[in-house]
């Protein structure tokens, strides 16, 4: 098994062509889909205990990354 293989897909068809990557989540994939924990006080202080992700700063992370990749666009275009 290859390394870069996520489970699901082939590595080479991970990332769609010309596309980038934005980075690594070292975090259960249903601790950043799904708030368990704010959500269900009960099952996120017994069955989901590590399930709290900082959604928030991941979010604005993403939208800082899509603000700075639109104005070297918009300054590219405009050189």
């Amino acid at each position: 098994m290859d390394g870069r293989n996520d489970g699901q897909l082939l590595f080479y068809d991970q990332l769609i062509p010309g596309s980038g990557l934005l980075g690594y989540l070292n975090a259960d994939h249903w601790a950043v889909a799904a708030p368990i924990a704010r959500h269900h006080k009960f099952i996120g202080s017994t069955v989901a205990d590590q399930n709290d992700f900082p959604r928030e700063a991941l979010f604005e992370a993403l939208l800082r990354f899509v603000e700075e990749d639109l104005a070297s666009k918009q300054a590219g275009a405009l050189d």
